[in-house]
């Protein structure tokens, strides 16, 4: 064949493929080995398979040929023989670059007929490492920055890398507590949970169990069609091909802006209105329409959404099993039937009268937290009270030196003794010098314990003085908080209380007097609907936010609270979007308090246990729904126990690292 006639294509072709979109039909079937010998051919044939149209659809119409590759750290070895090479290959496997906890961060370049596409940055965390898989998921976030910026990224796009890590380092961190229980097992949502299980009781081939985190997944521009199958192309090849038995869970955050054009993404802000402005609706409409075009391409190649998480966080999530992709890819037309769970849209904004009544009852909320906290800061032994600081350690060492006086008289009369009753008969004047000595270590400790009381009683006499004043403080501040809402009620109506959210505000700080007055100023028709009605943010009634408080010295006022909202008729069978009641909340909290001491305090990990375990028990009991706990509420507690087997030694080494760094 001659260069003028390539690949069957010959010049009788295109006399007989006169227009262009014949043509490129023809040209859009051929191998892309073939394109660039049919460049050369003529310039009309050149412009088409030059143009974007092209690309995308050969993309849409299932022609272009899809792979992808990693891209590992390039290693100059002339450099290192003169010693200015950084480079480590122990720092590396095939896929990428391992951290400390054995985490391997790689990144992908997304080829379509040879040329590149896109690119794929991902974390692979083992999900049987012997660490705490919570705080692997936060230490690799801080490894992220530097990973990228050195090995994966030219200098020009540094800057949009730094940021890139930052925002990865957060969602890194959900994700990892959120979905997985510390030892790394991701049981905590249950559609996660029953997939991993059901594909691990299926499949023991794979010989790394790893969770493959998909950091970024962008596509240029002509591959970003809601119609072109790059995308879950790319994922299949990745899933199957490159990390073929490395993973058994995958996870992604859709992303709305990796598929928005420049002209969108200068829609965000508008440039008439001042810096640190909220993003105009309008950018947000199409940053929401490009999230779930963006999740579309991965439900596509295989991935499920996880619809539990939708209303609880400010993302989206999809999941990934590798039975799950042992399904056919899913056309355009079937992606599009996947019915995804959306967040509804934002309520509308509060009016100006119920937003300022808001922010007044948050204020005083605040407030009213001050004078209490300064109550009880009064309320501690008087040892304990900086205020006394001096006095105890002087108290402190005088009980330290009658300590020792009284050892050494109790080490001299056992000498004494010793000797026997004959010696002991002989020596009347050593006998009356023990006696004095003991006599005096008896003076010094009554002489201390008097400081004590003395001190302590000085203290009272001051703490009564100081509450006595701050509670006069709260007595007036609350009546002044009671007639400014009597104030906005005579002029703007009871129905404010509702429309302003304030007794869900005051039910979360704990503020049980403040809810009691609001319902006040309700008539009976509509107290029930105030105590047991949602949010309209975040739809929780004022019960469950009460419930979902973290405390920690505040477990008292958290019972008083519930038990207050309970006597002012709060249903505690009530559900929230995720099945959960206010008991379910409770639990929720509880686990989110206990993950963030064990990744980031173990030192108060085990702290005031007795307190919290009798703290628990009467929320529990509290809280118990009339029909007993919903499964959203149990699933919270299950499989977050220690294990029964020899994992606990590994387990109590963690733990005993933790306490020696501390």
């Amino acid at each position: 064949m001659s260069a003028s006639q390539p690949l069957g294509l010959g010049l009788g072709i295109l006399d007989v493929l006169q227009d262009d979109d014949s043509l490129r039909s023809a040209l859009l079937r051929t191998p892309a080995s073939d394109h660039a010998k049919l460049r050369q051919t003529c310039s009309r044939i050149r412009e088409i398979i030059d143009s974007p149209l092209f690309a995308q659809e050969r993309s849409e119409d299932g022609f272009a040929e899809v792979s992808v590759s990693l891209v590992l750290p390039q290693h100059d070895d002339d450099d290192n023989d003169n010693g200015d090479d950084d480079f480590d290959s122990e720092q590396y496997n095939d896929l990428g670059y391992i951290g400390e906890y054995g985490e391997t961060s790689s990144e992908a370049t997304i080829l379509v007929d040879g040329n590149k596409a896109g690119t794929i940055s991902m974390q692979l965390l083992p999900l049987d490492s012997q660490y705490n898989f919570h705080e692997v998921g936060d230490s690799i976030s801080d490894e992220l920055q530097e990973i990228t910026t050195l090995f994966f990224t030219p200098p020009e796009h540094q800057r949009e890398c730094i940021h890139l890590g930052d925002s990865i380092s957060d969602e890194l961190q959900e994700i990892t507590t959120l979905f997985f229980t510390p030892r790394g097992t991701p049981t905590r949502v249950h559609s996660i949970k029953q997939a991993y299980q059901e594909f691990l009781a299926q499949d023991q081939q794979y010989r790394d169990n790893c969770f493959l985190y998909i950091t970024t997944f962008e596509l240029k521009a002509p591959y970003r069609t809601t119609s072109s199958n790059i995308g879950a192309l790319a994922l299949r090849y990745l899933l199957k091909t490159v990390l073929n038995l490395r993973w058994t869970l995958a996870m992604y955050i859709p992303y709305g802006r990796t598929l928005m054009t420049k002209e969108e993404m200068d829609l965000k802000y508008d440039v008439e209105l001042p810096p640190r402005q909220p993003p105009t609706d309008e950018y947000m409409n199409i940053f929401r329409t490009k999230t779930i075009q963006d999740m579309r391409q991965f439900l596509r190649a295989g991935f499920a959404q996880v619809k539990e998480t939708v209303l609880n966080t400010d993302c989206y999530h999809v999941f990934c099993v590798p039975s799950f992709l042992e399904e056919e890819l899913l056309s355009h037309d079937e992606a599009l039937a996947i019915p995804i769970k959306t967040r509804p849209k934002p309520p509308p904004k509060l009016s100006e009268n119920a937003q300022a009544l808001l922010a007044f009852m948050v204020s005083s909320c605040s407030s009213r937290r001050g004078y209490s906290e300064t109550i009880m800061s009064w309320q501690v032994p008087a040892l304990e009270h900086p205020l006394m600081r001096s006095g105890a350690l002087s108290i402190t060492a005088m009980q330290e030196q009658a300590q020792e006086s009284r050892q050494q008289a109790q080490y001299s009369r056992q000498q004494f003794e010793s000797l026997g009753p004959s010696v002991m008969a002989t020596e009347p004047a050593l006998r009356e010098q023990l006696d004095i000595a003991e006599a005096l270590v008896e003076k010094s400790q009554a002489l201390v314990e008097e400081s004590r009381q003395t001190l302590q009683q000085g203290f009272q006499n001051i703490a009564r003085l100081q509450i006595e004043e701050v509670e006069q403080k709260l007595q007036e501040f609350d009546t002044n908080v009671r007639s400014k809402v009597t104030q906005r009620v005579e002029e703007f109506g009871h129905g404010i209380i509702l429309q302003s959210n304030s007794i869900h505000a005051c039910a979360s700080n704990l503020e049980g007097s403040y809810v009691e007055m609001l319902m006040g100023f309700l008539p009976s028709d509509q107290k029930t609907q105030a105590m047991n009605g949602f949010d309209q943010h975040i739809g929780v009634t004022p019960l469950m936010l009460a419930a979902s408080k973290i405390v920690d010295n505040t477990r008292d006022k958290q019972l008083q609270t519930c038990r207050l909202l309970l006597n002012l008729d709060a249903n505690k069978d009530i559900v929230d979007a995720s099945g959960m009641t206010a008991l379910g909340r409770f639990r929720d909290s509880q686990r989110s308090s206990n993950d963030f001491c064990i990744s980031m305090m173990p030192s108060r990990a085990g702290r005031d246990q007795d307190a919290n375990e009798q703290h628990n028990q009467q929320m529990e009991a509290l809280l118990m729904p009339s029909s007993g706990p919903t499964e959203a509420d149990d699933t919270i507690l299950e499989d977050d126990d220690p294990p029964d087997n020899e994992d606990d030694a590994v387990w109590d080494d963690f733990d005993d690292d933790d306490d020696d760094a501390d």
